[in-house]
């Protein structure tokens, strides 16, 4: 992974910020994706660097596509391209399938569907010789 420039999705806290710091112990650039706590994705930020990597915090709504794409877009301008996708963010389901109501599914599919096969798009669009999707 040296030199290699990774997007990770949700990564300020919880899995994907593990998986930044991952990354960065084996040498990524990394942008660490957050949607609103700037100082949870700072403290990701130290510690992919610490970890021995790079890494730049960028805010953006991936349920948002103009915001999604300028995520994938921040890779390109700071690191000069990108070589990985992590599609971490998402929220944990919290009823069973059986209480949701339409508009629970529908927020389900916004939140944690429509998202990664955006992410997966605009990461198409910007990959380096060598970069893969799935399809």
């Amino acid at each position: 992974m040296n030199s290699k420039v990774a997007v990770v999705t949700g990564a300020s806290r919880g899995i994907g910020r593990a998986v930044a710091e991952r990354l960065g112990a084996a040498g990524a650039r990394v942008i660490v994706n957050y949607h609103s706590d700037a100082v949870a994705a700072k403290d990701a930020v130290t510690a992919v660097e610490r970890a021995g990597g790079q890494a730049t915090a960028v805010r953006a709504d991936v349920r948002d596509p103009a915001q999604l794409s300028s995520l994938f877009e921040a890779a390109v301008e700071e690191y000069g391209g990108l070589d990985v996708l992590v599609s971490n963010a998402g929220r944990a389901w919290q009823m069973s399938l059986a209480d949701a109501t339409d508009d629970d599914l529908e927020l389900h599919l916004t939140i944690n569907t429509w998202p990664v096969f955006r992410a997966l798009k605009e990461a198409s669009l910007r990959m380096r010789d060598g970069g893969r999707t799935p399809g």
